[in-house]
């Protein structure tokens, strides 16, 4: 993984490989070092989650090149906060599937009953995972953060 970049200070943003990002976006920097290499691996986290689909996921650099960044970086991500609140997008999404889950778990109730026999059994697992998935998706869709 090679990465170029640069940061500044002044302006308060980040350029890696062409993307950019402010700093004020960035909330946490995971650190991996690299042994006998000399390199650093940044995993940042941002602030918003829609951010990381832009900005850089991973980002190398050496090791000194780190330890010159690393105040900026680390003063940078504490004075960020994390916003874990889902879009619109992913709630109506997830509201579709919890309630086909829930729909395709009575239809395969109904299936059963009318059935019979090992019919019966079948989609009444069949119903009861479905409806487990339904649920799990709506609380998913209805938990506000």
């Amino acid at each position: 993984m090679d990465s170029r970049g640069e940061i500044d200070p002044e302006a308060g943003t980040v350029r890696v490989n062409g993307q950019s990002f402010d700093l004020e976006e960035l909330a946490a920097v995971g650190v991996r070092r690299v042994p006998g290499t000399g390199t650093v691996v940044l995993r940042p986290s941002y602030a918003t989650k829609t951010r990381g689909v832009t900005a850089p996921g991973y980002v190398s650099m050496p090791r000194d090149v780190y330890e010159e960044a690393r105040p900026l970086l680390e003063a940078a991500a504490s004075e960020t906060g994390r916003t874990t609140r889902q879009s619109r997008t992913e709630r109506v999404v997830l509201v579709v599937f919890g309630v086909g889950a829930l729909v395709g778990a009575v239809g395969a109730a109904f299936l059963g009953l009318e059935r019979g026999g090992d019919a019966r059994v079948i989609l009444s697992y069949v119903a009861l995972v479905a409806g487990c998935f339904g649920v799990g998706f709506l609380a998913l869709a209805a938990r506000e953060l």
